[in-house]
């Protein structure tokens, strides 16, 4: 159900679980704190429900958690609502500790990685403040829905680059990290 002019959505920080199954298979050069804290989170996720029910409360007028990544999720979400999408990099919540550990690649991290499970979502702008006043997590707009075009999703304005696709989660195929 989300629609051209809804505003795109997500809860909480993005990337750390997949920066945490990243520091499983790869010697990093980074605090033993930092590496816990990115471990825990893909150990231990925290699904979203209490947002999850304000969303639906409040006027979301989509939403799906993010398990196989915000741009396999993001397509999906665009997919089965017969529209496109416009993200900018530059809103996507990340944590410090994503960003400290992998400083060039955390938002290619935060694109691609899964199992964070927060929320993505859409909402009509005059829903938003609602969902932002009720929302226990953290609520940040990284985009906006669009009529439908050849691109399903576009970042700062390009296309999906090959060399994320190639990353993207695919359940039927295999997937290197």
């Amino acid at each position: 159900n989300a629609k051209p002019g809804d505003l795109i959505g997500v809860t909480g920080t993005l990337g750390c679980a997949r920066g945490g199954l990243i520091s499983y298979n790869k010697d990093l050069s980074s605090t033993q704190k930092n590496i816990s804290h990115l471990k825990n989170v893909f150990n231990r996720p925290m699904p979203r429900i209490k947002d999850g029910l304000i969303l639906s409360n409040y006027g979301a007028t989509s939403a799906i958690d993010i398990s196989d990544g915000l741009i396999n999720d993001l397509e999906k979400l665009c997919l089965a609502s017969n529209v496109s999408s416009r993200i900018d990099t530059n809103n996507i919540p990340t944590d410090q500790i994503l960003k400290t550990t992998f400083p060039k690649k955390f938002i290619e991290i935060a694109l691609v990685g899964g199992e964070d499970y927060e929320l993505l979502f859409t909402v009509n702008p005059s829903n938003l403040k609602s969902i932002q006043d009720q929302c226990p997590s953290t609520i940040s707009i990284i985009g906006e829905i669009i009529t439908p075009s050849t691109e399903t999703i576009t970042i700062d304005g390009n296309p999906i680059p090959t060399h994320l696709r190639k990353q993207l989660w695919n359940h039927f195929g295999s997937n290197k990290i």
